[in-house]
């Protein structure tokens, strides 16, 4: 088994998601399930996480040209980190979703030489006949109609339709 995933502690089983999750309850920050459905963040909201999610793009390209391996991993550890924090921010059931983009990546094949895809590397993932993307959508929905039911209210999502 590889290392990484046995870091994890098994009595507990939380993730990554959970870690920034207990991150952001001590500073008061934003947690999905925290009694709110899954929406989009303030405009103001939206500039901040933006810019903060290319600040850590950034502090990986920059480490990637000065070739030190440490900072990379470093930010691309954080570069995880904001995108999980931005997730809280949304209130989005980062987990859920997660598997969701598991499964359809999983889904995929290699492919061998397309003389109709030249462009196309041998070996490249690609996605076969009848490959079905994640569900992000639909995931959303259930989960914000499972918040509102244990909150006892009527959810409506964007598109009118209610639950």
């Amino acid at each position: 088994m590889n290392e990484d995933r046995d870091t994890r502690d098994a009595q507990t089983m939380t993730t990554f998601f959970d870690d920034v999750a207990t991150f952001h309850e001590k500073f008061g920050l934003p947690v999905t399930d925290d009694g709110e459905v899954c929406g989009a963040m303030s405009p103001e909201h939206e500039r901040y996480r933006i810019g903060f999610l290319e600040e850590e793009l950034q502090e990986f390209k920059d480490a990637c040209r000065s070739g030190n391996l440490a900072e990379q991993v470093d930010a691309l550890v954080d570069l995880a980190w904001v995108a999980m924090g931005t997730a809280h921010y949304l209130g989005a059931p980062f987990n859920e979703a997660w598997k969701e983009v598991v499964r359809a990546n999983m889904a995929k094949t290699r492919v061998a030489n397309d003389p109709n895809k030249p462009y196309r590397a041998p070996g490249a993932v690609v996605k076969p006949p009848g490959w079905q993307p994640p569900d992000i959508e639909g995931m959303i929905h259930r989960h914000n109609v499972a918040v509102a039911q244990r909150l006892g209210r009527g959810y409506t999502d964007s598109e009118g339709g209610e639950s």
